[in-house]
C-alpha cells in the first residue's frame, strides 16, 4: 500500500508532501512546520506507515506524544483514535491510542504498559511522561516507577510538540535521547522527534550531546509546494492585525451592553461567592464584550490562572462564557473543554461566518490554550508575554484564514489582582522572565503596526531577516534551565525511599521550580487525622484530583493540614508545607476549602466542595499482595509457574528476544518468581484448612491481604542458595528480576521488624522452602558488602552481597568510571545500564499480570 492510500484512508484527505518525505525517510529529529499544516497526523501516521506497512528497519513499536499542557491531550489523543480505527476498519493491524494525565486512572495506565509487543500511540502531559521516563512518575505508585520507566525507554519513538512551552523538559528529553543512544544504551531502539514552528534548536547542543559526536540537526521545514495548496495558501496567508489595550479609555458602549445582571456573582451549591473585580480585569472584561460577535469565538489569554479567573468574573453570568484552565478537577474541566470544543464543531461547519443562531463564546484561558489546541477565534486579547508565546496565541486567531476581514488581537497589560498581594520579584513578570517580556515589548513595537498592512506570517518574517533578527534569535531559544547528567539518571535507578522516607525530587528536570511545577489535591471528609483506622472510604481516583502550583498550596496552608500517601505503612501522613514536592497527592480536609466547580482552584477558604467521601487508601502498600487474591477459585503454585513461564516465552518471542541471553533470562525468572510463596508463613495467611497441603499461588481472600513478608524477597533468597550451590541454571540476572516483579524488592533487601531478624518479613531462622526436595534459603546476600578471602588473584568472592549484585548488573554511569564487584560471575549478563534493566524488569511483571488474569487451570472445591 502506498503511503497516499494509507493516509487517506485514516483521514479522507491525501497527505502533504511533506509528510510523504517523512514516511519515506523516517520521522526527522527536528520539525519545524507552521501552525495548522498536519504536524501531529503526520507523524503519527508516518510511523505508523512506516511500522505497520514499509516494515522499516529500527522504527519502534510505539509512539509516545508528549504535549506540554493537558488541555491538548484530550483532543491529540481523540484525533488520533478515530484515525487509527479507521485503519483498522480498513484491514490494517489494531493500533490502540491512550491518554495519560493527572487524572488517568491506573488500570488505564496499565493498559499501555501491559502489551510492549504490541503497536500503541501514549499521548499524555510532560510532566507525566518525562517523570516516568525519569523514574519517578507523578501520581503513580513507586512500585510502578520501574515498569514505566523501561517501557518508555525501549522500543519508543518519542515526539515533543510545542517544546517552546516545555521549560527544562526539552534540555531534559535531550539528554534523555543522548543516554539511550550513546551512555546506557536500550535493548530496542528508542528516538525522538522536536517538533516546533517557534524555537530554536540550542537544547540539542549540551556538552554530553557534543561530546558523543550529536550535533544539533537541520529541522524539516514546509516544501515550498505545500505552501502553494490553496489550502495551506489560505492559512499562511491569514491576517491576524493587533493593537495595544488602553487601560485609560474604555470602548464606547462597552457599559452600555451591560445589562442589570451584569454583576451577577459566580454562584456554588446555591451559595453565593461574591468577590470585588480588579479594575483591570473588568476594563478588559468590558471591552472583549463589546468586540464580541455573536457566533463566534472570542479568546482571552492571561498569564496566570489569577488573572484569567479574574477577568470571567468580571464578565457578566449570562454572558456566553467559558473558562478553561489547569487547575480543574477532571470532571469540571471536561465540561470546560467540551463547551469550547462543541463551539468549535460548529464554527467549522461555515468557516466562513457566525454560527447561525448562536450567542458564540468568550473562551478565558491560561497558556494551556497556546498547545496547538485546534480553535479560530475572531477576537483574540492577551496578556503579554514572551515572544514564543504571543506567535502561539496568535496562532488561535483566524487560524484557518477564513475571517480575513474582521480578525483582530489586542496586547494587554498584565493584571493584578487586589486580593491577592503577590510578592514582586524585579526579574519576573508571572511566570516569565522580566527580560524574556521586555524582547517581546521590543518585537512587538516593531510586529504592530506591519500586522495591520499585511499577512501575520509576512510581517513575522519581515522582522526575523531585519535589523531585529538578534532578538528574535535569543527570544526563540530555549531558555537554559537544569538538565539531567548520566549520574543523575543512573541515581534514579533506586526507587526505594531515602532514610528520610522521601524520594528524589526530579521537578527540576521536568517542569522547574516555576509555579506551574504542581501537585495532585483532592478533598475528603473529615476532621480528625485520617489514620489506618480512620481509611473507610473509597480509595483515591485521580479523576478526583486537581493540579496545584506547589507554591500556591505552601501558601494556602497556613493553618491547614495536608497528607500524603505512605505506601511503606500504609497510612496518611501529615506533611509541613515545606515537605511538599512537585508530583505529590495531597488529600485535605473538605472543610479546608480552596476549590470552586466553575472556577477550579482559587485557595480561598470559603469556596468548599459538598457531599465528599470520607477518606480511603491512597493507593498500594508494601506490605500488600494484591495480585495473589482471587475473587473465586483457587491456582496452585506449580500451575501459576508454568503459565508465567509460558506467557514470558511468548512475550519475548514477540519481542525478537527469544534468542538473546537476556530474554533467556526473563523466561527464566517468570518459572522462578513466585517459589516464596511456598514460605509456610505466606500459607498460613490464605487462611486455607490446616489439613491442606497444596501450594497456593492464588486464592479467595476476604479483604485485603497482607502475609507480612514479601515472598519475592523468599524467592530470591531461594535462587541465590542454588546459584551459590552451583545448582542453578539461570544467571544472577533472574535471581534479580525474579525479586523485582512486583517493584518492591529491587536495589537492597531491609529488615520490616525491629530487631532486624528478617529480609524484607522473611524471618531468618526459616527452614528449607517445601518444594521437592527442600529449598534453603541465603541470607548471607542480604548482609552488606560480600563473603570471601583476600588471594594473590585479588579479593575471591564466596558469598556475594545483594547490592553487589545490583550493581554489576546496573553497571557504571561513566565508561571510564567501572566497577565490578565481581558478584556476577564473568560470561552472565552485566553492565546493563538502567534503560535495559528496567525494561526486563517490566517484561517480568508484565508475564506474572498475564498469567494471573488467565490462569491455565483453576480449581472451584474447597
Amino acid at each position: 500500500m502506498h503511503f497516499n492510500t494509507f493516509f487517506i484512508k485514516a483521514t479522507g484527505f491525501g497527505p502533504y508532501r511533506w509528510q510523504q518525505r517523512v514516511a519515506r525517510d523516517g520521522l526527522p529529529e527536528v520539525l519545524s512546520i507552521p501552525t495548522g499544516l498536519g504536524k501531529t497526523e503526520g507523524v503519527a501516521l508516518a510511523w505508523a506507515y512506516r511500522r505497520l506497512v514499509a516494515k522499516a528497519p529500527a522504527t519502534p513499536r510505539h509512539l509516545v506524544v508528549c504535549l506540554p499542557m493537558r488541555a491538548l491531550v484530550r483532543q491529540t489523543h481523540d484525533r488520533l483514535a478515530l484515525a487509527f480505527a479507521k485503519l483498522h476498519a480498513a484491514g490494517l493491524p489494531d493500533v490502540r491510542v491512550h491518554a495519560l494525565v493527572g487524572s488517568t486512572r491506573r488500570e488505564e495506565q496499565d493498559a499501555w504498559v501491559a502489551h510492549p509487543e504490541r503497536p500503541w500511540v501514549l499521548v499524555g502531559t510532560q510532566d507525566q511522561l518525562l517523570s516516568r521516563a525519569l523514574n519517578r512518575g507523578y501520581t503513580a505508585s513507586p512500585y510502578d516507577w520501574p515498569i514505566h520507566f523501561g517501557v518508555l525507554n525501549n522500543d519508543c519513538h518519542w515526539v515533543l510538540d510545542e517544546v517552546q512551552l516545555m521549560g527544562p523538559a526539552v534540555w531534559t528529553s535531550a539528554q534523555l535521547d543522548w543516554m539511550r543512544r550513546l551512555r546506557f544504551g536500550t535493548l530496542l531502539p528508542c528516538s525522538t522527534t522536536w517538533m516546533s514552528a517557534t524555537v530554536g534548536t540550542n537544547f540539542l547542543d549540551t556538552r554530553d550531546r557534543r561530546d558523543g559526536g550529536l550535533r544539533a540537526p537541520v529541522p524539516l521545514e514546509l516544501d515550498a509546494a505545500d505552501a502553494e495548496l490553496p489550502h495551506s495558501k489560505l492559512r499562511l496567508r491569514a491576517r491576524r492585525p493587533i493593537m495595544w489595550f488602553e487601560l485609560s479609555t474604555p470602548p464606547a458602549g462597552a457599559r452600555s451592553k451591560r445589562s442589570a445582571k451584569a454583576k451577577e456573582p459566580v454562584h456554588q451549591g446555591g451559595r453565593a461567592a461574591k468577590k470585588p473585580v480588579a479594575p483591570e480585569a473588568e476594563a478588559i472584561a468590558d471591552a472583549a464584550l463589546a468586540a464580541h460577535t455573536p457566533g463566534t469565538l472570542s479568546l482571552i489569554v492571561c498569564n496566570t490562572v489569577r488573572s484569567a479567573q479574574a477577568i470571567f468574573r468580571a464578565l457578566p453570568g449570562n454572558a456566553p462564557r467559558v473558562l478553561l484552565t489547569s487547575r480543574f478537577r477532571a470532571a469540571d474541566r471536561a465540561a470546560h473543554e467540551e463547551a469550547l470544543l462543541r463551539f468549535e464543531e460548529a464554527r467549522k461547519e461555515e468557516p466562513d461566518r457566525p454560527v447561525p443562531g448562536s450567542p458564540g463564546l468568550i473562551c478565558v484561558a491560561t497558556q494551556v490554550i497556546e498547545a496547538g489546541i485546534d480553535v479560530s477565534a475572531r477576537r483574540l486579547w492577551s496578556e503579554i508575554a514572551p515572544w514564543a508565546s504571543i506567535i502561539q496565541r496568535l496562532g488561535r486567531l483566524n487560524r484557518d484564514g477564513c475571517d480575513n476581514h474582521a480578525a483582530r488581537a489586542v496586547i494587554f497589560e498584565a493584571v493584578r489582582d487586589p486580593r491577592h498581594a503577590e510578592p514582586v520579584e524585579k526579574d519576573r513578570l508571572g511566570p516569565y522572565t522580566a527580560d524574556a517580556i521586555a524582547i517581546s515589548r521590543q518585537l512587538l513595537a516593531e510586529l504592530v503596526p506591519l500586522s495591520q498592512r499585511m499577512p501575520a506570517r509576512d510581517a513575522l518574517a519581515k522582522i526575523e531577516r531585519g535589523k531585529l533578527r538578534p532578538r528574535v534569535t535569543e527570544a526563540l531559544a530555549a531558555p537554559v534551565a537544569p538538565l539531567p547528567r548520566a549520574v543523575d539518571v543512573h541515581g534514579l535507578f533506586a526507587t526505594e525511599p531515602d532514610v528520610h522516607g522521601g524520594f528524589t525530587d526530579v521537578s527540576p528536570f521536568v517542569r522547574d521550580a516555576d509555579p506551574n511545577a504542581d501537585v495532585q489535591v483532592f478533598w475528603r471528609d473529615f476532621k480528625s487525622p485520617p489514620w489506618r483506622d480512620a481509611t473507610t472510604g473509597p480509595t483515591f481516583d485521580p479523576r478526583e484530583a486537581c493540579a496545584v502550583s506547589v507554591h500556591a498550596l505552601r501558601d494556602f496552608l497556613s493553618g491547614v493540614d495536608a497528607y500524603v500517601w505512605d505506601a511503606d505503612s500504609g497510612q496518611w501522613q501529615r506533611k509541613t508545607a515545606a515537605a511538599l514536592r512537585p508530583g505529590m497527592v495531597v488529600m485535605l480536609a473538605g472543610s479546608a476549602g480552596g476549590y470552586h466547580r466553575d472556577l477550579g482552584w482559587t485557595g480561598e477558604r470559603g469556596d468548599r466542595l459538598a457531599e465528599l467521601e470520607p477518606p480511603g487508601p491512597g493507593g498500594r502498600t508494601y506490605d500488600d499482595d494484591h495480585r495473589s487474591r482471587r475473587d473465586a477459585g483457587r491456582v496452585t503454585l506449580d500451575v501459576h509457574l508454568r503459565d508465567a513461564e509460558r506467557e514470558a516465552r511468548t512475550l519475548v518471542d514477540g519481542l525478537g528476544l527469544a534468542s538473546d541471553p537476556l530474554g533467556r533470562a526473563v523466561v527464566l525468572a517468570a518459572r522462578e518468581h513466585d517459589i516464596g510463596k511456598a514460605h509456610p508463613a505466606w500459607q498460613g495467611k490464605l487462611g486455607k484448612a490446616s489439613t491442606d497441603m497444596t501450594l497456593w499461588a492464588k486464592y479467595p481472600v476476604d479483604g485485603q491481604f497482607r502475609p507480612g513478608m514479601r515472598h519475592e524477597a523468599a524467592t530470591a533468597l531461594a535462587m541465590m542458595a542454588r546459584l551459590l550451590r552451583g545448582e542453578a541454571d539461570f544467571p544472577a540476572l533472574s535471581v534479580y528480576l525474579a525479586a523485582a516483579h512486583h517493584g518492591k524488592v529491587r536495589t537492597h533487601l531491609r529488615a520490616r521488624t525491629m530487631d532486624g531478624e528478617d529480609v524484607c518479613g522473611v524471618p531468618r531462622d526459616s527452614g528449607p522452602l517445601p518444594i521437592g526436595a527442600g529449598q534453603p534459603l541465603d541470607f548471607g546476600c542480604a548482609a552488606d558488602g560480600a563473603e570471601g578471602e583476600f588471594t594473590d588473584q585479588g579479593f575471591l568472592v564466596a558469598s556475594p552481597g545483594w547490592t553487589g549484585i545490583v550493581s554489576d548488573l546496573l553497571g557504571p554511569h561513566h565508561p571510564d568510571r567501572p566497577w565490578d564487584t565481581g558478584s556476577v560471575p564473568a560470561g552472565e549478563p552485566r553492565d546493563l545500564g538502567p534503560f535495559r534493566l528496567a525494561y526486563l524488569e517490566a517484561l517480568v511483571r508484565i508475564a506474572d499480570w498475564r498469567a494471573s488474569r488467565m490462569p491455565s487451570e483453576i480449581r472451584d472445591d474447597r
